[in-house]
């Protein structure tokens, strides 16, 4: 009878990379229609994809899972503390995810102390650089001002991809103008073909090589993307990138409605603004203030299948993807307030 060595870091690697993603957010205690909403994802997928990655990982009880993930992400630790990202030691930010933590963004006076402020965040997260982009669409044309690309990315680097046209063949570009949920940055999205990988060696001469991107998407936006990177191997920082992702999705809104205020949108570009119930305005606004769905039936006196349903009504009524893309629309349309 042959014997089996596999340890739980070797079937962890054996994984899919959302399947590794569902199996830490499971170990962390989120609920299915809580991880499909952070990942942007059906209910379906999520069961499917838990199924698959506790069968695989040998566990099912909360305890189990919960100590298995503890052992993974000691070991990771113990590796990356022998493989640190170039030129410096890495701190990354686990705590909770919160509007307050980024509110300060709305309250800027200029968009020097918005770069500043934001690169701050960014680096307290364990990541060196990150860039905003945003085309909008206005009646068939195109709404640019000089703000609409943002960032700490090497000035050379940017001309070189805009003189390029290197969009056009960007995984990551592609990845915005197709899905609506975040991106961890792999080797293998930039293998894909010839163009893909030199793109990607040129982006790493900068320092460019590991990171992740968040993006927002209503009708009227073709494009608003927000990457943050450091120079390292892309897989090697790919489980730091998967814990960061909620904290960056939250600044990618915030950093929107920031640039908002110093070069406002046409409000045609945005349409009317959608008619909630007070029930929906008051779970939204609750919602935008962090809370989960048991708190925010516990202040409502409501029961949490009430809030789901008055939330999804919210997201439809928004054409949002998401409970996180749902709270940055209402940011934008100015449907929640601090």
């Amino acid at each position: 009878m042959p014997v089996h060595t596999s340890t739980p870091k070797t079937m962890f690697a054996a994984l899919t990379q959302t399947q590794q993603t569902v199996f830490h957010l499971v170990a962390d205690g989120l609920t299915n229609q809580q991880i499909a909403d952070r990942l942007g994802i059906s209910l379906y997928q999520v069961k499917s994809q838990r199924a698959v990655a506790l069968e695989r990982m040998n566990v099912r009880t909360p305890t189990a899972i919960a100590a298995q993930a503890y052992r993974l992400r000691a070991d990771e630790g113990k590796e990356n503390a022998h493989q640190p990202a170039v030129g410096s030691t890495r701190v990354v930010s686990t705590s909770p995810l919160h509007p307050d933590d980024f509110f300060h963004l709305l309250e800027l006076k200029d968009i020097s102390q918005l770069l500043s402020s934001t690169d701050k965040l960014v680096r307290s997260m364990g990541f060196d650089n990150f860039f905003f982009a945003s085309r909008i669409d206005l009646k068939g044309g195109v709404f640019e001002n000089e703000f609409t690309r943002f960032g700490t990315y090497p000035e050379r680097w940017v001309k070189r991809y805009e003189s390029r046209n290197y969009d056009s063949i960007d995984p990551v570009v592609r990845h915005c103008r197709q899905h609506s949920y975040p991106l961890t940055w792999s080797n293998h999205l930039f293998a894909t073909d010839q163009e893909s990988a030199d793109f990607y060696e040129e982006a790493r001469a900068f320092g460019i090589s590991a990171g992740g991107t968040c993006n927002l998407l209503n009708d009227s936006v073709n494009f608003s993307g927000f990457s943050f990177s450091r120079n390292q191997d892309a897989d090697l920082a790919a489980s730091d990138v998967r814990r960061t992702l909620p904290r960056m999705y939250m600044l990618t809104s915030y950093i929107h409605e920031a640039l908002r205020h110093f070069v406002p949108a046409p409000t045609e570009s945005y349409g009317s603004l959608p008619r909630l119930t007070d029930q929906e305005r008051a779970c939204l606004q609750r919602a935008f203030s962090g809370l989960n769905d048991g708190e925010i039936a516990e202040r409502l006196k409501i029961t949490s299948r009430t809030v789901r349903f008055h939330l999804g009504n919210v997201r439809q009524k928004l054409g949002a993807a998401s409970r996180a893309q749902m709270v940055a629309k209402a940011i934008l349309l100015g449907l929640v307030s601090g």
